[in-house]
C-alpha cells in the first residue's frame, strides 16, 4: 500500500498546485463559480494536473511500455467492450438510483460537461490518466505484490472509489473499478480500459446535456421497461465477462517482484 498512499498523494497535491491558481483569480476577480470562465479555468488546471501526473508516472517508470500496458490485444475486443460499457453504465446508474447517495458535484460536472477544456478534462485527459495511475500503477503493483488477483482488483477498486470523494460516484467507481481491473488482468493492457473509461465518462457526459434536469436514465423509462432493460443489462454484463475470460483465458503476469 505505500505505493499506493505514496501516489495518491502526489496526484492530490498536483491537483491542489494547479487549483490553488484558479481559486486565487476566481476569488479576486469576485467570478462566479459557475460561470463560463470559471469553468473554463477548472477544465485546464485539471488538464495540466493530469498531464502532470501522467509525465511523473512515465518518467519514473511506475507505468511502462515495455509491459505491453499499450497494446491492444484485439480489434474484435472493441464490439465487446462498448457493449459491455455501455451495459454496464446502465447496471451502475440503476445502483446509484436505488442508492441515492448526495451528488455533491453534479452542479459542476454539469457545468464543465458544456465547457470545451471541461468535455477535454472529463471525457478524455481524466480517464487516461486515472487509468495510468489506478490500474498501471496501482494495481500493476499490487498484482504482483499480492498472490490472489482478486486482492489486487478489489483494493484498487476501492481507492478508486473513494478517491472520487462525490458520495454518489463513490459506489459507481468502486464497482466500475472492479470491472476496469477485472479487464485489465485478463488483457494486461490498459488501451481497452482507457476506451471503456472514454466511453463511459462521454455518455454520461453527453446524457447530462440532453437531459440536464434528469438524475438517471431510469426517469425517462416507465418502471416496466426499466425493469427489462435493467435485466437485459445485466445478462449482457454477465455474458461479456464470460466471453473476456474465454478470449483471455491466460492473465497477465503476475509473478512476485
Amino acid at each position: 500500500m505505500k505505493r499506493a498512499i505514496h501516489l495518491i498523494a502526489i496526484y492530490i497535491g498536483l491537483q491542489i498546485l494547479f487549483l490553488l491558481p484558479v481559486t486565487i483569480i476566481i476569488e479576486s476577480r469576485n467570478i462566479a463559480q459557475s460561470s463560463s470562465f470559471a469553468t473554463m479555468l477548472l477544465g485546464m488546471s485539471m488538464i495540466l494536473s493530469s498531464v502532470a501526473m501522467g509525465w511523473y508516472l512515465l518518467k519514473k517508470k511506475y507505468v511502462t511500455v515495455e509491459d505491453g500496458n499499450f497494446d491492444f490485444p484485439s480489434l474484435r475486443l472493441l464490439p465487446l467492450l462498448t457493449v459491455f460499457t455501455i451495459a454496464l453504465a446502465i447496471v451502475l446508474d440503476w445502483v446509484g438510483n436505488v442508492i441515492q447517495l448526495p451528488d455533491l458535484m453534479q452542479d459542476t460536472f454539469q457545468s464543465m460537461g458544456k465547457d470545451f477544456f471541461g468535455i477535454v478534462s472529463i471525457c478524455i485527459i481524466g480517464p487516461i490518466l486515472e487509468e495510468l495511475l489506478f490500474r498501471g500503477a496501482i494495481m500493476g503493483h499490487m498484482l504482483k505484490k499480492y498472490k490472489n488477483p482478486k486482492t489486487a482488483i478489489l483494493l484498487s477498486a476501492l481507492i478508486f472509489g473513494i478517491i472520487h470523494g462525490n458520495p454518489a460516484q463513490i459506489p459507481f467507481a468502486i464497482l466500475m473499478g472492479i470491472a476496469l481491473g477485472t479487464v485489465y488482468y485478463r488483457t494486461g493492457s490498459l488501451v481497452p480500459c482507457i476506451f471503456m473509461h472514454v466511453l463511459n465518462n462521454s455518455l454520461s457526459t453527453v446524457l447530462s446535456n440532453l437531459y440536464p434536469d434528469v438524475s438517471s436514465s431510469f426517469d425517462l423509462m416507465n418502471p416496466t421497461i426499466g425493469t427489462v432493460v435493467l435485466i437485459v443489462s445485466v445478462i449482457i454484463v454477465l455474458t461479456c465477462a464470460y466471453i473476456l475470460k474465454r478470449m483471455y483465458p491466460k492473465p497477465m503476469n503476475v509473478t512476485e517482484e
